[in-house]
């Protein structure tokens, strides 16, 4: 029976380490290792960051939820995305756990724990990369690629963190139906 893991961006790092472990096969979509590259490479997305969470603690999270969703829809309109906590409100819980998931963006060094784990026994990835993500960065997609030499890697041109219009699914069923079939 195949249990493939599915994640985009930060997902894969949130997921707990035994669900990696009963994993056949793991699909990375617009994900990350280390989201802030070390040192100066670093410093513009550490500054994005923190400002983020300004606006956050200063009661501007519809404004800063509003220009992060553009960025995750280019080349598209945020419009395009699915509905989400802006049209529904972000309230104070919602702020809370955005403000969490600042600081673990900010956290991430490297592979998620799970994921480190399943390498010894040659678990199949897929990684799907949008070449215009305008969240994460080219130097953290590269880590990415570098820290899995052995995975499958899917760079789709004109295409953004949203992954919007770009058939994605099709391309992971096919990728699924390939190489684990």
């Amino acid at each position: 029976q195949q249990r493939i893991l599915l994640g985009h961006s930060l997902g894969p790092h949130l997921l707990e380490p035994s669900l990696w472990a009963e994993a056949t096969a793991a699909v990375l979509l617009a994900s990350f290792a280390g989201f802030v590259p070390e040192g100066r490479a670093g410093r513009p997305l550490r500054t994005a960051l923190n400002g983020m969470a300004a606006q956050l603690e200063h009661g501007d999270g519809p404004a800063m939820l509003a220009s992060f969703l553009e960025r995750v829809a280019f080349p598209f309109r945020s419009s395009d995305l699915p509905e989400g906590p802006l049209q529904q409100g972000i309230g104070a819980a919602g702020t809370a756990r955005l403000l969490e998931d600042l600081q673990r963006l900010a956290a991430t060094t490297g592979l998620p724990e799970g994921l480190r784990a399943a390498l010894p026994r040659r678990l199949p990835v897929l990684i799907v990369e949008a070449e215009d993500d305008q969240i994460v960065c080219a130097a953290s997609r590269a880590q990415l690629r570098a820290l899995l030499p052995e995975a499958t890697v899917i760079s789709l041109p004109r295409a953004g963190h949203g992954l919007l219009g770009a058939g994605v699914p099709a391309m992971v069923l096919d990728w699924i139906a390939d190489g684990l079939a």
